[in-house]
C-alpha cells in the first residue's frame, strides 16, 4: 500500500469508499451521509466550480484523465465512479 500526494492510501480502499470521502472533504459532508445515487449538485447543495474541482480532484489521485465528452454526464456521485472505471480501463 502506498500513500499518494494527497496522504490517501492508494491500496484496497474501493473506488466508491474514496470518492465519497473526496466528495465529502470537499463539500464539507459526512461521508457516512452519502450515496452513490445523490445528485452532486441537487442533494449536496455544490454548484458547477464545485463539481469542476471535484473531477480535477479525482483526476489527479487516481492519475486519470476523464474525456471532456463525458464531462456532462457526471451529476451523481455514482457518475465520477463510473468515469473513473471508464478511464482505466481505456488506459490498459
Amino acid at each position: 500500500m502506498s500513500n499518494n500526494e494527497f496522504g490517501w492510501n492508494t491500496g484496497p480502499a474501493s473506488i466508491e469508499e474514496m470518492v465519497m470521502k473526496i466528495v465529502g472533504d470537499h463539500l464539507g459532508v459526512p461521508g457516512s451521509t452519502l450515496n452513490l445515487e445523490m445528485n452532486i449538485i441537487d442533494d449536496l447543495g455544490a454548484d458547477a466550480f464545485d463539481q469542476l474541482e471535484l473531477i480535477m480532484t479525482v483526476e489527479e489521485l487516481f492519475e486519470i484523465k476523464i474525456p471532456d465528452e463525458e464531462l456532462p454526464k457526471i451529476h451523481r456521485i455514482g457518475d465520477i465512479v463510473t468515469a473513473i472505471k471508464g478511464a482505466r480501463s481505456t488506459d490498459s
